[in-house]
Formats: C-alpha cells, structure tokens, sequence
C-alpha cells in the first residue's frame, strides 16, 4: 500500500507540473508573443513552436523537481543511459513501422473524415522545417522522459507490468491529445509500442530513436517522397505492422539473452 501511495504521489507531481508548465506555456504564446510585433506572424505561422517552448522550458523544471524529490539526477532516473548498436537499429526499425503505419492508417477513407486527425497532420507535419527539428529533437526527448522515465517507471514498481503499460499509454493519450477520444486511443495504441520498446532495452535512448525516426518518416514521405502507398493502404498496414512485431521480437530476444548472459555470469562469480 505503501508503494502505491508513494507511485501515485509521485505521478500526480509530474501530472500537475506538467499541466502548469504548459498552462503558462500557452498564455505566454498566445498572449504574449503572438501579439509582438516583430515575432507576432512568425508565431501565428508556427503553432507547433508551442510544443517546442513548452519542452525547452519543462526539461530544466523537471531536472530540479526531481533532484528535489529523488535527489538524483534526472538523467539517471529516467535512464538515460548508453544504448549497443543491436538496441538501436531494432528501436530505429520499429520507428520505420511506425512511420509507415501511421501514413497508412490516416490514408484510410474513413479516418480522413475525422477532422481531427487531419488537424494533427498538418498541426505536426505541416509545419517549418527548422521548428519541426526542435520538435523531434527536444519534444521527443521530453515526452520519452516524463511519460516513459517518470511516470511509467513509477507505475512499474507499484503494479503489474501490464497494468503498467496500460496505464502509461492511457494517461499518454490524454494528456497528449487533450482527452480527445479517436486521438487518446489512436496515442494509447502507439504508446503501448513504445513502452515494449523502452522495457526491452532499459535506456530512455531506445523509445526516443523509435519516436524520432517514427515522425521523421512521416514527415519524409508526406513532405519529401510522396506518399508512395496511395491506393495500398491495406498492403502498407500489413508491411509496417509486420515490420513492427518482428522489431519487438528481436529485442525481446535480445533482452533474453542478455538477461541469460547475466546470469551466467553471475553463477560463475
């Protein structure tokens, strides 16, 4: 009982920092910088500088919360830590399903209907190319760090890691996607696939590799290549999912091994 009470302080902290940060974010884009002169049309033009800001601003917030509370560094409690080069490619193979999928998957005829997946194309993939950097580079970085380092890692030791995986991608998909429901189950699902990929490797540089390369083969095909599976929807769907589980499999695998290993090494010591 202990545990969970100590979890679901804790979670709620992060929660609650979370929704000041981008709270004061949000007044200070809109009501400030928007109506500068100098900047003011700039802003107005690149809404996603919004998500950027609000991650420059909460890393370094949630560098000192933590040390405050865990008295360690941020880094280390949300393991960031070095990734091998196996890790890697799996993490950026499963980021390249990812991508394809999710062109596939809003390509259909029925979800191009719902308005507000098309919102969140052009909101993301629309945008700057410069602005569009800072948001897989740093965005990424802080969305893996508070949902996948903080908050999951929390849950993990209170429950199940069912549950735990569950839990993450659910309070993932509506705090990122404001509650909206087609958009919290659409990021509920995709969460789930980047938790099996961060428990799997146990580095923070795992999920962050899947989660760039996932928006930047988005961007890339939509923006760059053309979307070369137009009328293969469902073939592409099949192909990325395929590509996705074969991913996980083989760092599960790797997972396993090294796990064996470890023990190995451990009864000969």
């Amino acid at each position: 009982m202990k545990k969970f009470c100590k979890m679901l302080g804790l979670n709620l902290l992060y929660i609650l920092a979370y929704f000041a940060i981008f709270k004061s974010v949000v007044y200070l884009w809109y009501d400030v910088l928007k109506n500068n002169a100098i900047i003011g049309e700039w802003v107005s033009e690149n809404q996603l500088g919004l998500v950027v800001l609000n991650d420059v601003c909460a890393i370094p917030i949630f560098a000192v919360l933590i040390y405050l509370v865990k008295k360690q560094s941020i880094l280390e409690v949300t393991q960031v830590k070095r990734i091998n080069i196996r890790s890697a490619a799996l993490s950026t193979l499963t980021g390249i399903g990812m991508g394809i999928f999710l062109v596939n998957f809003l390509g259909l005829t029925f979800i191009k209907q719902i308005s507000k997946f098309s919102e969140l194309i052009e909101y993301i993939y629309d945008s700057n190319l410069l602005v569009f950097a800072g948001f897989v580079i740093i965005g990424t970085f802080f969305k893996e760090m508070l949902f996948r380092g903080l908050i999951f890692n929390e849950l993990s030791k209170a429950m199940p890691l069912i549950f735990a995986i569950l839990l993450d991608a659910i309070i993932y998909g509506a705090l990122f996607f404001n509650f909206d429901p087609p958009l919290t189950i659409f990021g509920i699902l995709g969460n789930i696939v980047v938790i099996l990929v961060y428990f799997t490797t146990k580095t923070l540089w795992a999920p962050y590799i899947a989660q760039a390369t996932n928006n930047i083969c988005v961007y890339f095909i939509l923006n760059v290549s053309g979307d070369f599976f137009e009328g293969f929807r469902v073939l592409g769907l099949i192909l990325s999912t395929a590509i996705i589980g074969i991913a996980l499999f083989l760092l599960y695998s790797n997972k396993q091994r090294s796990n064996f290993i470890q023990d190995s090494k451990s009864l000969t010591n």
